[in-house]
């Protein structure tokens, strides 16, 4: 397995030290950042499956929300770094402070952060939307705890 995780790390451009927590730890949030991304992207790509006339603002916005987590995890791994630089200077290992999630920056315009109700939108779009709305509020809670 260290071959594995050795070519993951060359293909993320990752080169922390092999086999630690934190090796493990940063493999999995860059490895997840490339994913959120490219699901953004796969959202994008295809906006209207049909379903309903809501559907496309629906991508919209769920792709938003995978772009801020995206940005999340990115600065996730900062808040790591400063804090193992931290301890490797031998100074008290600092209080943890997680990032915001921040979803308005990746809004398309005129899509709103909150979506009202709709009767154009079907119980698919309407449960995906929900799921998202859902971990966006898990993230924006977690904001004093360990993820």
């Amino acid at each position: 397995m260290p071959g594995f995780w050795q070519g993951l790390a060359d293909w993320l451009g990752w080169q922390p030290v092999p086999g630690t927590p934190e090796h493990r730890e940063a493999l999995f949030r860059a490895a997840k950042k490339k994913l959120l991304r490219r699901n953004a992207q796969r959202l994008l790509q295809r906006l209207d499956l049909g379903c309903c006339p809501d559907c496309p603002r629906v991508h919209r916005r769920e792709a938003a929300s995978l772009q801020a987590m995206a940005a999340w995890h990115e600065e996730w791994e900062q808040v790591c770094s400063l804090r193992l630089q931290a301890l490797e200077q031998g100074h008290p290992y600092p209080p943890l402070t997680l990032p915001y999630l921040e979803l308005q920056p990746f809004l398309p315009e005129g899509l709103p952060e909150d979506f009202p109700p709709s009767i154009d939108r079907c119980a698919a779009c309407q449960n995906r939307l929900e799921e998202y709305l859902f971990i966006e509020q898990d993230l924006k809670a977690g904001v004093d705890s360990e993820p």
